[in-house]
């Protein structure tokens, strides 16, 4: 096993795993409550053909065991914090920078905040966190991480900027002179 060295936390990284926490929060499936439970019984199909494509395809993302692990880590250190105005604004911050609910700027008047204030505000929670972090010694992976990505080679989707990727640099295209400048496909 590689050993690394103790990376500190800081405000940002903790802003980060706060902001990953609450996406993976969304990404979770909701409970649900008996309004939510209409019938348990499925529509009726009349033919068995019928059955393919009677309901659209529902494709949902699901957050992996490391996402999960993250996030309960995350709670459990927002939950530490003593005030619990703080815990619900920095609750209520994060869903919202994951595209739910209204704007920052809604948030910052609803709790009386100018912009700038309930950014300086947020920024001074995740400080608060990440000295609480450092104080217990509790490693910080995400640096780590992000050096080993960085140790490996990089795979590159597009490697070809160009159509003709695979012809010599000083080569020319073949092209017959006699043959006329706009041609179109004939239907047969």
């Amino acid at each position: 096993m590689q050993e690394t060295e103790f990376q500190a936390w800081t405000t940002k990284a903790v802003e980060n795993r706060v902001i990953e926490a609450a996406e993976t929060l969304m990404l979770c499936p909701r409970a649900h409550g008996p309004a939510d439970i209409r019938n348990s019984m499925p529509d009726t199909i009349l033919e068995q053909h019928a059955a393919y494509g009677a309901s659209r395809p529902r494709y949902r993302r699901t957050p992996t065991p490391g996402a999960l692990d993250r996030m309960e880590k995350c709670w459990e250190w927002i939950n530490a914090l003593p005030d619990q105005a703080e815990r619900e604004l920095l609750y209520e911050w994060a869903r919202i920078k994951c595209g739910k609910g209204c704007t920052l700027a809604t948030l910052a008047k609803i709790n009386g905040y100018t912009e700038r204030g309930l950014r300086r505000k947020i920024t001074h929670i995740c400080a608060e966190i990440s000295l609480r972090l450092n104080a217990a010694h509790v490693a910080n992976t995400e640096l780590a991480s992000k050096q080993w990505a960085e140790d490996r080679t990089p795979v590159r989707l597009n490697e070809h900027k160009r159509l003709n990727h695979w012809m010599q640099e000083n080569a020319k295209p073949a092209v017959d002179a006699e043959l006329p400048k706009r041609r179109s496909v004939q239907r047969i």
